[in-house]
């Protein structure tokens, strides 16, 4: 066993070894990415009925029903899903809400999209570029020592843990093999916490059984959305499988009013007025589906349909409620929550209230105390408190780290300050934080109000000193390859949970048999024999890059390859042909044949060759003949070049000579001084015969070979 172990982590190393290397020396042209990117966008962006653009700048487009995103999965391609689809399950509206507290921000103005049709958020290829930036996912698989019996066909169970750079300040259920559950529930107080780059800050309910995982909740994340604005989120994971929001076939949208994405507005200000938000996720016993409410208002969002998980249909075995961080390795956490850590006082704390849990019956669960997780407690922490009182009932408060400055302070009065206060617009509102990245204002930080900018009190103001052109430059640049790096490093970090995975089921039990780990273990070993060989056949590919071109450029190739066709042949080989006119013909457009004069209907005249007659009628090729007599009459076939086979030609390697000098003079046959020759570039293998070099007086009219 020992032995095994040290087999798999000594071929781990030499795993990630190769997978950098070759991560680290192939990139995809501009004309690759670009088509990739195209591609993406219209799957994502489908046709729109009616276009809406909020305060915020996003553009919603109302998309009929049945040409959302989710209807591309392929489970899902003859559903019987419709537009006035409901739960059976009706979760009762949180009768203790405010209404002055309630966030009126998810939903669309002047009612929404017209019936039929239901709002998505447009993406840019901007936001996807920005979301190869996102690191994966929260969780992982690690083994636990708990059995399933009833619950799953599984003989361990496998549970999540955080990835390295989360920091966690939640309560969820007790750990039970016999865990069945069919939803769970909260109000939740809404902020915006400060976060930069790459970092984000989220309080969620999630939802959890086996591999698949969804949550609901809100999050400030500039890489998911490209601002610093709060925005309610949901997140879709099935094994290896993950999503935000509407990105991938994953979530069924019902709601026309209610926006998956969209920016709340107002947030709440910590030892001032709080604004809250209630959300549940219940599952559908008729169904199987994953329903999504915003149950202050009894109306349901959307579902996650049975279909697109593995195993998901009618319980649950994890609720979790509370905080979640995110943080690149070696920079500062952000702030969670309200920013500070929790004091037991909900005017100051961000809290998780009416917690709600239910059974797979449907059934409310007295739950009582709940476990609390803190990976960070010197940073984050939680307090569970189940009996907070007839408004917050059961409650647990969140957040962390301490934050610095006071909150007396408005824009006008500290606009000189540079620490990292609470900012004011004169009219009351907590300025929004943003960080630029022109090439004039590389990294410079500002605040701005969250009020629409046509409104009496729209105001904004610089945080940072200008900077020299230069240094801006500078700045984008290392910017740009901190983000190369942070992408290469997102690969690897999946890369090692996967092994991790794979080290884990054969240590922990997950195989049972000693003659199935043999047969993992050499499994594993073949595969990474397998990428060794790859990696040092590619080498010669490896580390170069393809020459920056521009589309116009491959379009005007294309132009000058493909002539007007008069007629076109497919081969059964799945080429295609064109049959061009003879003096149209690629030759042609050398300068010097512009004047010439030949013509269709040229033949050898000083030489005709003749035929083989020791070659066998069934040896010979028919393959290089086109169908049906071929081209019409004063026609000549061309293959079809496309811009894949333009991308694909600049990785040809050189040609496969090269000239160097020989000693042989030329007298009679060059009027160079020196004869050069041929020799085969490095990485050509030749065996051939030749004539001889040694003679100078060689002048051959011609050859021929049968092959």
């Amino acid at each position: 066993m020992v032995m095994n172990r040290k087999i798999i982590q000594l071929l781990l190393v030499l795993f990630l070894c190769l997978i950098y290397d070759g991560v680290r020396g192939t990139k995809l042209s501009d004309e690759q990415e670009d088509l990739e990117l195209e591609m993406q966008l219209e799957r994502l962006n489908k046709p729109a009925i009616k276009t809406i653009k909020t305060e915020y700048s996003d553009i919603y487009d109302c998309v009929d029903f049945y040409k959302q995103p989710a209807f591309d999965h392929p489970l899902l391609k003859n559903h019987n899903y419709h537009p006035q689809m409901n739960s059976l399950f009706v979760k009762e509206s949180d009768s203790t809400m405010s209404t002055s507290n309630k966030l009126p921000g998810i939903r669309l103005a002047d009612g929404g999209c017209p019936v039929g049709t239901v709002p998505i958020r447009r993406t840019t290829k901007e936001d996807l570029i920005r979301h190869k930036l996102l690191p994966p996912p929260e969780d992982i698989m690690v083994d636990s020592p708990l059995t399933y019996r009833e619950n799953s066909i599984d003989s361990k169970k496998r549970r999540y843990k955080p990835l390295q750079g989360y920091k966690l300040a939640i309560i969820h259920t007790a750990d039970n093999p016999n865990n069945k559950f069919g939803g769970g529930a909260m109000t939740t107080s809404v902020y915006n916490p400060h976060v930069e780059d790459q970092q984000h800050s989220a309080c969620r309910l999630k939802i959890i059984k086996g591999t698949n995982i969804i949550q609901v909740g809100w999050r400030v994340d500039p890489t998911l959305y490209g601002d610093n604005a709060t925005r309610l989120y949901i997140h879709f994971q099935n094994g290896t499988n993950a999503c935000f929001n509407l990105l991938c076939p994953a979530f069924v949208l019902v709601n026309r009013e209610v926006v998956i994405d969209g920016a709340l507005n107002p947030v709440s200000q910590r030892g001032e007025k709080i604004f809250e938000m209630r959300l549940s996720i219940n599952w559908d016993q008729n169904k199987g589906n994953w329903w999504l409410f915003s149950t202050d208002t009894n109306i349901p969002i959307g579902f996650w349909p049975r279909e697109v998980f593995d195993d998901f249909d009618y319980f649950a075995t994890r609720v979790e409620w509370g905080g979640v961080v995110y943080s690149p390795p070696g920079i500062r956490e952000p702030s969670m929550g309200s920013g500070f850590s929790p004091i037991r006082d909900t005017l100051y704390d961000a809290f998780c209230r009416n917690i709600t849990l239910l059974s797979d019956k449907g059934d409310n669960i007295n739950v009582g105390q709940l476990p609390i997780y803190a990976n960070g407690p010197n940073l984050y922490n939680a307090i569970d408190i189940p009996n907070g009182g007839d408004y917050f009932k059961h409650v647990m408060v969140y957040g962390g780290p301490v934050c610095f400055g006071d909150f007396s302070k408005t824009m006008s009065q500290s606009s000189s300050s540079l620490n990292r206060s609470i900012w004011r617009c004169r009219c009351g509102l907590a300025a929004n934080y943003f960080m630029v990245w022109t090439p004039l204002n590389a990294g410079r930080r500002f605040f701005k109000c969250p009020k629409h900018e046509d409104e009496k009190y729209s105001y904004w103001e610089w945080q940072d000193e200008e900077v020299p052109p230069r240094i801006s430059n500078l700045m984008c640049s290392l910017k740009k390859k901190k983000e190369a790096l942070i992408c290469e490093r997102n690969v690897l970090q999946r890369k090692v949970a996967d092994l991790e995975n794979v080290m884990m089921l054969v240590d922990h039990g997950g195989i049972e048999s000693l003659e199935l780990k043999m047969i993992m273990n050499r499994k594993i070993i073949e595969q990474f024999l397998f990428m060794l060989y790859l990696c040092s056949s590619y080498d010669g590919v490896r580390g170069r890059k393809l020459p920056n071109q521009d589309k116009l450029e491959l379009e005007k190739r294309l132009k000058l390859l493909n002539k007007p066709a008069i007629k076109t042949i497919k081969t059964k080989f799945g080429d295609i042909y064109d049959c061009v006119d003879f003096y149209k013909q690629p030759a042609f457009d050398h300068l010097l044949l512009k004047n010439h004069n030949y013509h269709p209907q040229m033949k050898p005249s000083l030489f005709v060759k003749e035929s083989d007659s020791t070659m066998s009628t069934s040896n010979k090729l028919s393959g290089i003949e086109l169908p049906d007599g071929g081209c019409p009459v004063g026609t000549v076939p061309i293959r079809r070049t496309t811009k894949e086979d333009l991308i694909r030609h600049k990785l040809m390697p050189p040609a496969e000579n090269v000239m160097v000098d020989s000693p042989l003079t030329h007298r009679e046959n060059s009027i160079d001084s020196k004869r050069r020759r041929y020799k085969p570039l490095q990485g050509y293998k030749i065996a051939t015969v030749h004539t001889d070099d040694d003679n100078p007086n060689n002048k051959f009219g011609g050859a021929s070979m049968a092959a």
